[in-house]
Parts: C-alpha cells; structure tokens; sequence
C-alpha cells in the first residue's frame, strides 16, 4: 500500500481488484473488504486529524490577527500622544519666549527703578542741606 504525504498528512492508497470467480470469496476480496473499513476508519480518524488541525491554524490566525491590530492600535496612540506632545512644547516655546520678554522687561524696570532710588537718595541728603540751612537762616 503505497503512502503521499503531504502537509503532515499520510493518506493512504488502496488497490481492489476485482474477484476471479463471483461466486467463492476471494482472500484478497475478503481482506480488502477489512482493509476498505480500515481505511474508512483511518480516513474518518483523517478528515478528524484534518479538521482539527485546521481549526487550530484558523485559532492560531485569529490570536495573530489580534497581536496585530493591538500593534497597530498602540501605534496609534503613539503617534497621537507624539502629537499631542509636540503641540504641548509648542505652547510651552510660546510661554517661554512670553515668559523671557517678561523677564527682560522686569530687568529693565529693575533697572530704572534703580535709578529712581539713587535719584531719591539724592534729594533727600539735598533735604538735609537745605534743613540746615534753613536752621541756619532762622537763627
């Protein structure tokens, strides 16, 4: 009985010859009659085997279709949190340049205000001549 395989399957061939005489039982006639139901069976137990592994691939398929479109989901949401993080530093380079002008600002009031003291420092040791020199005066 020769054998294929193919794709892990191994199905076998079976040859019936036809009886000589119709009316006695040929041996071979008799033991391909048991082979036929054997190979029946194994073809059974085969279309069995077949399904089975098929349905497992079909599983195996599905669970990688899943692993995928997970992927691509959490690829998606890397690139939106990607662009969600660019706008975000776009803002802050915006309040940050706001934020630098304002310290500049700042500075250059700092600045005259510094000026405005020394001024005020100025007259008031210019006050104090003057009190004295009104003191001076009265007596």
């Amino acid at each position: 009985m020769p054998f294929c395989t193919s794709a892990g399957f191994s199905v076998g061939v079976l040859y019936v010859g036809q009886p000589s005489t119709p009316n006695l039982p040929h041996p071979h006639t008799q033991a391909a009659a048991a082979m036929a139901s054997a190979s029946s069976t194994s073809a059974k137990n085969l279309f069995a085997d077949s399904k089975s592994l098929l349905a497992r691939r079909v599983q195996v398929n599905v669970n990688n279709m899943g692993s995928i479109c997970r992927q691509v989901n959490r690829g998606s949401q890397s690139a939106d949190m990607l662009t969600h993080s660019a706008r975000n530093m776009a803002l802050q380079e915006h309040a940050i340049k706001s934020s630098e002008e304002n310290l500049h600002r700042l500075n250059i009031l700092m600045t005259h205000l510094g000026y405005q003291h020394e001024a005020i420092q100025r007259s008031a040791h210019a006050l104090e001549n003057v009190k004295e020199q009104v003191r001076d005066m009265q007596r």
